[in-house]
């Protein structure tokens, strides 16, 4: 969710322990792309369903999770914001906007 985004950032920028490279800023948790889109089904509504299209030969990665080891032990990062509930917000906040 973006509000964690910003925190994590603000928190490796301004913290006295981070060093030089790249610092993971998300949940930490593992989510399948087939449970993301059932999630957003499920709040927004859609019927639709989802529709699984083969794998691209270039992207071999089959899972993935953010390491917060490091922003959690230099900056004191913990995402505060549930995947459902950042997915929930998102879209009352598109909802309002349009």
């Amino acid at each position: 969710y973006v509000y964690d985004l910003v925190a994590g950032s603000l928190l490796v920028a301004r913290s006295q322990k981070t060093r030089r490279g790249a610092y993971a800023i998300g949940t930490g948790r593992e989510t399948r792309i087939r449970d993301l889109a059932a999630a957003i089904n499920r709040l927004t509504g859609n019927a639709a369903g989802v529709r699984r299209l083969p794998q691209r030969p270039w992207d071999r990665s089959r899972r993935r999770r953010a390491d917060l080891g490091p922003a959690r032990r230099d900056a004191g990062y913990r995402p505060t914001v549930a995947l459902e509930e950042g997915l929930r917000r998102t879209i009352d906040w598109y909802r309002s906007a349009g």
